[in-house]
């Protein structure tokens, strides 16, 4: 059994567990600057997603409530909802949780 969702053969597709933020976060900072503001600052924050963590939980728990829909997407295959349930509940595990990316500026007075 994988210890990683990195482990699993075949490998999954980044399209089914994993992020849908590619590039449009990672631009707010320009965006901000486009828009004139200023003191412009960007954070990211990114939780551990362990069996005894609270990114893990919830990832098991929306997991486990949500299959069956989730199984039903044309990604899924048979068993992968299953298999990531069980190494989320797996001692061991260590994959990055859902990141936040905060960005922060101050529109200057006139």
């Amino acid at each position: 059994m994988p210890q990683s969702l990195h482990e699993i053969e075949p490998p999954p597709d980044p399209g089914r567990f994993s992020t849908d933020c590619t590039d449009w976060a990672l631009d707010l900072p320009h965006t901000a600057a486009r828009l004139d503001l200023t003191g412009i600052e960007m954070r990211t924050t990114c939780p551990t997603a362990a069996f005894d963590t609270l990114m893990g939980r919830f990832w098991r728990l929306t997991l486990e409530q949500l299959a069956p829909e989730i199984e039903k997407l044309p990604t899924i295959r048979p068993g992968d909802t299953a298999n990531v349930v069980v190494l989320l509940s797996r001692p061991g595990l260590v994959e990055l949780g859902m990141a936040t990316i905060t960005v922060t500026a101050t529109r200057p007075s006139n």
